[in-house]
């Protein structure tokens, strides 16, 4: 995972403001060690997974929503 693709997926899942915080939050991490991911050329592991498994449940919660919302 890039930083863009942390950065996407963070603002994907929780808005464009505050999303570092809010995915700290998630991660049970401080917002300096999302900013460090940030800058960093290589996530760590841990870090990857958490954040594509933030991202495949949000998209299956989206999905749920927009069932449930069909008539």
């Amino acid at each position: 995972m890039t930083p863009d693709q942390l950065r996407t997926a963070g603002k994907r899942i929780y808005g464009e403001k505050k999303w570092v915080a809010s995915l700290a939050n998630a991660l049970g991490v401080d917002r300096g060690t999302v900013y460090r991911q940030l800058k960093r050329d290589k996530r760590e592991a841990v870090y990857t997974v958490a954040v594509a498994g933030l991202v495949e449940h949000h998209k299956r919660q989206r999905e749920l929503e927009r069932a449930v919302r069909k008539p």
